[in-house]
């Protein structure tokens, strides 16, 4: 960003898409006034505008200063029907699994889940991007592990093996 001088006052840098902005005067207020030459349609300030209802932005489009939506948007009538995959999707509803489906533990380590994630951006002190997870179905009492590489998971499972087996006596 420049001054009207032609100085440079602050810079943007994208970095593991997040933007930065960096301020070369601290004490230099400024602001950033975006102009919209023509309106946009509907579905752009849908998802802008956080997937806000259509009913929502045509009355935001009154007070709002430049928010102009698509004239023929307009007339397509007051209804709040959004052709976005996103809302669909999170309006959806699913059935419960049919009880038939549900294998109850009776016991420690009898069914066992294990997540492995990762890479994550930012390492551990250590130096770990991954970690896996184990989480016993009857007692509910997770173990986490911190892994360097993924390529650890076989060594960590049998880790937990051994000490779920210690522990639980079988």
């Amino acid at each position: 960003m420049h001054c009207a001088d032609g100085t440079v006052i602050a810079c943007v840098n994208c970095s593991t898409g997040l933007y930065y902005l960096w301020a070369m005067h601290t004490h230099t207020a400024f602001t950033i006034r975006s102009i919209v030459t023509m309106p946009l349609p509907l579905a752009v300030w849908h998802v802008c505008m956080g997937h806000a209802a259509n009913s929502t932005l045509r009355k935001a489009e009154k007070v709002v200063e430049g928010l102009s939506l698509d004239p023929l948007e307009k007339s397509t009538g007051p209804g709040d029907h959004i052709d976005c995959p996103s809302c669909l999707m999170g309006k959806q509803k699913q059935l419960p699994f049919p009880s038939h489906a549900r294998h109850c533990t009776t016991h420690v380590a009898e069914l066992i889940h294990i997540d492995v994630w990762g890479p994550i951006n930012i390492a551990t002190l250590s130096g770990e991007t991954f970690f896996i997870a184990f989480t016993d179905d009857f007692s509910h009492f997770s173990t986490v592990y911190l892994m360097k590489h993924k390529s650890e998971v076989y060594s960590h499972l049998q880790r937990y093996i051994t000490w779920i087996e210690n522990q639980s006596g079988q």
